[in-house]
């Protein structure tokens, strides 16, 4: 008779209820697997250490969470311009000198509060720009007026009164057709007689018959003798009379003639 085979009957059984024992754990294991929820941690338990780099996704961070204290110094640097451009607080002192150019600025966006008094020049108006509807009435005064910018075609027929000249301002040239000076030189004139020359106002001029013409003689013309001057063809004829007793050359060796035609 053995003696060890109830033995060996007993372990083996032992061992299949081990077997057995440990399937069935496996099994529950799989169907429940333990976990550990929001309930299981405590607050402030998850700290930066225990998240993994990169797995923080937008949605897992509530809206208006993010602070700009929790941006980095260089991410606040870049987004301080722009977060000043969206709440309209960038002023001068913090614009680049020339940084506003054409193309930022809207179409219509500039109207006169923009411009600065006194601040447009001749060279920011487009060529014809200003016409007379842009100017208010009787806004021109002056100093608004260049140095010899009025001229003939700028006034209207018969605009110049006398009382727009200046006392003393006209010279021959600003009243006559011609003027100027010329030299001359009458003969010898008998007692009683007359003698004349002819002077050429303006060399290649139209006929000037029929209009007033003022001549003066030099100084040392005789003063005995009468003077008269006329307007002759192209020409101005000078005349002289002798009145004396005695005959008289009234200019000696010549005289310079001054002379005025009017129109």
């Amino acid at each position: 008779m053995n003696c060890n085979r109830p033995r060996r009957r007993r372990i083996a059984q032992t061992a299949v209820t081990a077997v057995a024992a440990l399937s069935l754990l496996g099994a529950s294991s799989a169907v429940a697997a333990p976990t550990i929820g929001t309930k299981q941690l405590k607050d402030n338990a998850v700290t930066t250490k225990k998240i993994k780099n990169g797995h923080v996704k937008s949605k897992d961070i509530g809206n208006g969470q993010i602070q700009m204290v929790d941006l980095s110094a260089a991410l606040q640097a870049e987004l301080v311009p722009a977060l000043e451009l969206l709440d309209g607080a960038v002023t001068t002192a913090k614009l680049a000198n020339g940084a506003v150019t054409s193309p930022k600025i809207a179409d219509g966006a500039v109207n006169s509060a923009k411009v600065a008094g006194n601040s447009l020049s001749a060279t920011d108006l487009a060529t014809s720009s200003v016409g007379s509807s842009e100017v208010a009435s009787n806004s021109i005064g002056a100093v608004d007026i260049g140095t010899g910018a009025v001229n003939g075609a700028e006034l209207a027929a018969n605009a110049v009164q006398g009382d727009e000249v200046e006392n003393g301002s006209l010279d021959a040239v600003d009243v006559g057709l011609f003027s100027g000076a010329t030299n001359a030189n009458f003969p010898n004139i008998a007692a009683g007689a007359c003698g004349f020359d002819l002077i050429d106002p303006s060399p290649g001029a139209a006929n000037i018959d029929g209009h007033a013409v003022l001549v003066t003689p030099s100084a040392g013309f005789f003063g005995n003798v009468s003077f008269h001057a006329e307007a002759e063809g192209t020409q101005i004829r000078i005349k002289a009379c002798n009145s004396t007793g005695l005959a008289i050359d009234p200019d000696g060796a010549g005289a310079t003639y001054a002379y005025i035609v009017f129109g």
